[in-house]
């Protein structure tokens, strides 16, 4: 893998930012200054599966980047699948350093948000997901860590996992935030799996908790707070997929945007 100061499918790699199970990310600079995230992805996974994934997402049209993380090219190197897309805001107070502005960073810093900012991101990444889910895509893996905030506005990337969702698709996922169901059935993967997970991580940002601790919920949590999601997030995520909700209206119905106290349960 390269190191910061290396070169890269033309840009200049300033640091590197991270590792998953299928690569690394990279904070890059291109050949005009921009800068940029590059994905390189580890030795042996440039599948044909993965690479029309990319085909597909890259054909989505210019609109696609108001909801989804823009991805500017993707090609292989040194034998390696990789792709360049827009980065995430700096985190970082040290202006030297770089650190990705993700859900995931903000949670670890606050511990928990307010119920009403942690609806603002659910409905944001709701309306993400429904322009996947009307083009029979499915994402796969929605969790904090590929929530990312690009000039202020939160957009759901890391697309590796993305697929057809009339196909029969492995179980792929995050532990914690995908179904039970999902790791079993060899049926086609539904838009459920995906809801499933954002139910999850609106749990893990209204209770500062991990995913697996639902449904557990803080003895200090704010009751308001607890009365607003407690009933729509049993459905959201419950264990049974008869149970969940199908569509993201229907989740619109269980969790809308503007709350007030007559909404109370």
């Amino acid at each position: 893998m390269p190191r910061p100061g290396d070169n890269f499918a033309g840009c200049r790699i300033l640091a590197r930012c991270g590792t998953g199970a299928f690569g690394a990310v990279y904070l890059v600079q291109d050949a005009i200054g921009h800068r940029l995230a590059l994905k390189i992805f580890h030795e042996g996974m440039e599948s044909p599966k993965l690479q029309e994934a990319l085909q597909r997402y890259t054909s989505l049209p210019a609109e696609a980047t108001t909801h989804l993380v823009q991805i500017r090219h993707f090609g292989m190197e040194d034998g390696r699948l990789y792709y360049l897309m827009e980065a995430a805001d700096n985190a970082s107070r040290d202006c030297s350093s770089y650190c990705p502005d993700t859900l995931e960073a903000r949670l670890k810093q606050q511990g928990r948000l307010s119920l009403q900012e942690a609806l603002a991101y659910f409905h944001q990444v709701l309306d993400s997901l429904e322009y996947l889910h009307e083009r029979h895509f499915v994402h796969r893996d929605v969790k904090p860590a590929n929530l990312l905030f690009i000039q202020g506005k939160l957009k759901l990337g890391d697309t590796d996992l993305l697929g057809d969702y009339t196909r029969t698709l492995s179980a792929t996922g995050s532990l914690g935030y995908t179904p039970p169901d999902f790791f079993f059935s060899q049926q086609p993967k539904s838009p459920s799996g995906d809801l499933y997970a954002l139910g999850k991580v609106l749990y893990c940002c209204v209770t500062g908790e991990q995913p697996e601790s639902f449904p557990h919920y803080p003895q200090d949590l704010p009751i308001d707070t607890l009365c607003h999601v407690a009933v729509p997030l049993s459905r959201i995520c419950a264990p049974k997929a008869e149970q969940r909700p199908v569509s993201c209206a229907e989740c619109r119905q269980l969790l809308p945007s503007s709350l007030s106290r007559s909404t109370l349960w």
